[in-house]
């Protein structure tokens, strides 16, 4: 479809296209090299997996998500999206998390999530998205949250790394329902905000377990915070 990843061509309409014309039940992949974007891609159709290379990148031109899954049962491994947070700084330009999840059933595996100038990976309230899994990738140095699950039921975010971003490395907010955090590696977050290393607020029936949590600065390594709502029979447990 015409992407060449050589980091100079804008790749964003070859990349969208063969996307759209995979159509659900297909495979999307995609060799190294750095892939460069200029607008969002929509992973809108289903049962579609975005597969890289040992070293693909997809790097942003621009402040706005580098991949907005909307569908369903679709999975994203193994690759780099990178946000290039020196230059497109907040506040000169609008914040955007890395991958925006509103769909539902879809995995997000193995990646590596960088320097975005807002959230690594974002669930957004009003998509209220269910049963996705987010294991084993790799967030780092986000603006803002590494892993912000702003609302959403029954999801998964399991054997992480997040380290150096702004606020929380992960949080559970806005209502989140029956979701497991466990097993993530959480380090050095709180740089210039959040609550914690773990931030909690209007969340209820989660399971935070399992996590190794250092270098939290002066605050706490899991937070109820509160402010928006109470928080209930949430679980803590194994947690180091």
């Amino acid at each position: 479809f015409g992407a060449v990843g050589d980091g100079v061509a804008d790749d964003t309409a070859a990349i969208q296209a063969a996307i759209n014309y995979i159509g659900t039940n297909g495979t999307v992949f995609f060799p190294d090299g750095e892939y460069r974007v200029s607008s969002t891609l929509l992973l809108s159709n289903d049962q579609v997996w975005l597969q890289g290379e040992f070293n693909a990148r997809i790097k942003r031109y621009g402040a706005f998500e580098i991949l907005q899954i909307n569908g369903s049962h679709n999975k994203v491994s193994n690759l780099q999206f990178m946000g290039n947070k020196a230059t497109y700084p907040f506040p000169s330009f609008t914040r955007a998390a890395l991958v925006l999840v509103t769909g539902d059933f879809n995995i997000i595996s193995d990646n590596q999530i960088e320097d975005g100038n807002s959230h690594g990976i974002l669930f957004r309230t009003a998509g209220a998205p269910q049963f996705n899994l987010v294991e084993g990738n790799i967030v780092l140095n986000c603006e803002e949250v590494g892993i912000a699950h702003d609302g959403g039921v029954d999801n998964r975010i399991l054997g992480n790394h997040v380290s150096g971003c702004g606020f929380e490395g992960i949080t559970l907010d806005q209502t989140s329902v029956r979701c497991i955090v466990d097993g993530n590696r959480i380090n050095a977050n709180c740089q210039s905000g959040g609550v914690g290393s773990i931030g909690i607020d209007w969340t209820d029936l989660c399971v935070i377990s399992n996590n190794v949590i250092t270098a939290s600065g002066t605050l706490s390594g899991i937070t109820f915070q509160n402010n928006l709502g109470p928080s209930n029979r949430n679980v803590i447990s194994g947690n180091v």
